[in-house]
């Protein structure tokens, strides 16, 4: 059976860039993942619509530009995660 990196590599939504999330809910416990794409672009996204982030804030804690940020939302909106 394989690990979850492996199936999170296989299905493309491995983080390459995880070492770059400072989100403090990230860095302990064991549900949330920082490998996990999809996770910390959706926690990223409800961060700052629960008002706990600005964007700027988020997009910083969760490794991604503002720019990225707004691409995100764009199309999270548009498709769903």
């Amino acid at each position: 059976m394989a690990g979850k990196t492996e199936i999170l590599k296989k299905n493309g939504t491995y983080n390459r860039n995880y070492h770059a999330v400072k989100a403090e809910e990230f860095q302990q416990g064991i549900f949330f993942d920082a490998k996990d794409l999809a996770q910390v672009k959706y926690e990223m996204l409800r961060s700052v619509a629960k008002g706990e982030n600005s964007v700027l804030e988020a997009s910083f804690k969760y490794g991604f530009s503002r720019q990225s940020f707004y691409s995100i939302k764009n199309v999270m909106e548009k498709e769903g995660i």
